[in-house]
Protein backbone atom coordinates (compact mmCIF):
# COMPACT_ATOMS: atom_id res chain seq x y z
CA UNK A 1 0.00 0.00 0.00
CA UNK A 2 1.32 3.21 -1.31
CA UNK A 3 1.87 5.38 1.70
CA UNK A 4 -0.10 8.95 1.46
CA UNK A 5 1.44 12.84 1.86
CA UNK A 6 0.83 14.70 5.07
CA UNK A 7 -0.89 16.94 2.55
CA UNK A 8 -2.88 14.13 1.86
CA UNK A 9 -3.90 13.27 4.88
CA UNK A 10 -4.78 16.63 6.27
CA UNK A 11 -8.84 17.43 6.65
CA UNK A 12 -9.18 13.55 6.37
CA UNK A 13 -11.64 11.56 8.86
CA UNK A 14 -9.56 10.12 11.43
CA UNK A 15 -11.64 6.46 10.74
CA UNK A 16 -10.35 6.78 6.99
CA UNK A 17 -6.32 6.69 8.23
CA UNK A 18 -4.25 3.19 9.21
CA UNK A 19 -2.17 3.63 12.39
CA UNK A 20 0.93 4.42 10.87
CA UNK A 21 -0.73 7.03 8.92
CA UNK A 22 -2.32 8.51 12.32
CA UNK A 23 0.68 8.59 14.05
CA UNK A 24 2.53 9.96 11.23
CA UNK A 25 0.41 12.82 10.87
CA UNK A 26 0.46 13.27 14.69
CA UNK A 27 4.90 13.48 14.56
CA UNK A 28 4.30 15.98 11.39
CA UNK A 29 2.29 18.30 13.58
CA UNK A 30 4.07 18.03 16.91
CA UNK A 31 7.64 18.99 14.84
CA UNK A 32 5.95 21.63 12.80
CA UNK A 33 4.77 23.45 16.47
CA UNK A 34 8.41 22.55 17.76
CA UNK A 35 10.42 24.47 14.82
CA UNK A 36 8.19 27.53 14.91
CA UNK A 37 8.37 28.03 18.98
CA UNK A 38 11.92 29.95 19.02
CA UNK A 39 13.57 29.54 21.94
CA UNK A 40 15.55 33.16 22.86
CA UNK A 41 18.41 33.41 25.04
CA UNK A 42 18.24 35.13 28.09
CA UNK A 43 21.90 37.58 26.54
CA UNK A 44 21.54 37.87 22.96
CA UNK A 45 23.13 39.96 19.93
CA UNK A 46 21.34 42.68 17.68
CA UNK A 47 19.80 39.75 15.14
CA UNK A 48 18.62 37.66 17.95
CA UNK A 49 16.74 41.26 19.71
CA UNK A 50 15.65 42.18 15.65
CA UNK A 51 14.23 38.54 15.68
CA UNK A 52 12.45 39.03 19.11
CA UNK A 53 10.93 42.34 18.91
CA UNK A 54 10.13 42.27 15.56
CA UNK A 55 12.07 45.52 15.38
CA UNK A 56 14.52 46.07 12.30
CA UNK A 57 18.11 46.00 13.39
CA UNK A 58 18.84 49.88 12.03
CA UNK A 59 15.90 50.64 14.51
CA UNK A 60 17.36 49.35 17.35
CA UNK A 61 20.58 50.53 16.84
CA UNK A 62 19.24 53.99 16.67
CA UNK A 63 16.88 53.44 20.18
CA UNK A 64 20.47 52.31 21.32
CA UNK A 65 21.92 55.59 20.77
CA UNK A 66 19.16 57.60 21.91
CA UNK A 67 19.25 55.23 24.99
CA UNK A 68 15.60 54.45 24.73
CA UNK A 69 15.75 50.60 24.69
CA UNK A 70 17.87 48.67 27.30
CA UNK A 71 21.21 47.48 26.23
CA UNK A 72 24.72 47.11 27.17
CA UNK A 73 28.43 46.67 25.37
CA UNK A 74 30.43 43.84 25.74
CA UNK A 75 34.07 44.80 26.37
CA UNK A 76 34.84 48.24 25.97
CA UNK A 77 33.34 51.18 24.79
CA UNK A 78 32.32 50.69 20.93
CA UNK A 79 31.90 46.84 22.04
CA UNK A 80 29.20 44.66 20.25
CA UNK A 81 25.66 45.93 21.49
CA UNK A 82 23.56 42.74 23.40
CA UNK A 83 20.50 42.52 24.97
CA UNK A 84 18.74 40.90 28.24
CA UNK A 85 15.42 39.44 26.87
CA UNK A 86 14.00 39.96 30.40
CA UNK A 87 15.02 44.04 29.85
CA UNK A 88 13.83 43.41 26.09
CA UNK A 89 10.05 41.55 27.73
CA UNK A 90 9.65 44.81 30.06
CA UNK A 91 10.53 47.26 27.84
CA UNK A 92 8.12 45.84 25.17
CA UNK A 93 5.34 45.58 27.64
CA UNK A 94 5.69 49.13 29.28
CA UNK A 95 4.06 51.20 26.68
CA UNK A 96 0.73 49.28 27.51
CA UNK A 97 -2.19 51.23 26.16
CA UNK A 98 -5.18 50.86 28.03
CA UNK A 99 -8.47 49.53 27.05
CA UNK A 100 -11.62 52.04 27.45
CA UNK A 101 -13.23 49.82 29.92
CA UNK A 102 -9.53 50.22 32.05
CA UNK A 103 -9.11 54.00 31.23
CA UNK A 104 -13.12 54.57 32.62
CA UNK A 105 -12.00 52.44 35.70
CA UNK A 106 -9.02 54.39 36.50
CA UNK A 107 -10.38 58.38 36.14
CA UNK A 108 -13.67 56.38 38.52
CA UNK A 109 -11.24 55.61 40.90
CA UNK A 110 -9.46 59.18 40.21
CA UNK A 111 -12.88 60.61 41.08
CA UNK A 112 -13.36 58.70 44.03
CA UNK A 113 -10.73 59.36 45.64
CA UNK A 114 -10.89 63.17 45.17
CA UNK A 115 -14.06 63.36 46.51
CA UNK A 116 -13.13 61.76 49.93
CA UNK A 117 -9.94 63.91 50.17
CA UNK A 118 -12.86 67.28 49.85
CA UNK A 119 -14.93 65.59 52.51
CA UNK A 120 -12.05 64.90 55.22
Amino acid sequence: MKQRTIEELKGKPLFTLSVDEFISLQETIRNESLSSTIQFPEIMSIDMAAQFTGYKKSTLYRKTSDHTIPFFRQGARGGRVLFRKSELEEWLLSNKQETVKEHIERLEAELKNKGRRKIS
